[in-house]
């Protein structure tokens, strides 16, 4: 299996990237920006400028649904292609011991869940074999 393949090639959202700051000088709207070279360059012209920070909630929400979405289905195609690549039926027993694999594997990425699952398949199947379906 290529693990690359299930990486989520989104970028995160960052409520940051959602974050538009405004200048006030003399009660007046000087500018509004929204990197921070750009927040930069008006503090230095306006030193004493008041800032206020706006997060737009709908543009991160949604970017976030968009990231965890993506996320969401390149795990399901993971546990797809894991289940294709051992033959074996996707069922509430294969999705039990692949719900174990992951938790006990997931914080060492990819290859240690498959390792885990190998070994609770082989396991299966020893028990199978011994005692009968």
């Amino acid at each position: 299996m290529n693990y690359a393949e299930y990486k989520n090639k989104l970028t995160h959202p960052s409520k940051q990237d959602f974050t538009v700051t405004h200048f006030y000088y003399q009660g007046k709207n000087v500018g509004t920006c929204h990197t921070a070279s750009e927040i930069a360059t008006l503090r230095g012209r306006y030193p004493t400028a008041v800032t206020e920070k706006i997060v737009d909630p709908h543009g991160y929400q949604a970017a976030a649904k968009a990231y965890d979405d993506e996320s969401k289905a390149l795990r399901e195609q993971f546990i797809v292609d894991l289940f294709n690549e051992y033959n074996v039926e996707d069922n509430a027993f294969t999705r039990k011991l692949y719900k174990i694999a992951y938790e006990q594997g997931h914080s060492n990425g990819f290859s240690d869940i498959v390792a885990a699952f190998s070994d609770f398949y082989e396991l299966d199947k020893l028990a199978r074999e011994t005692y009968g379906n």
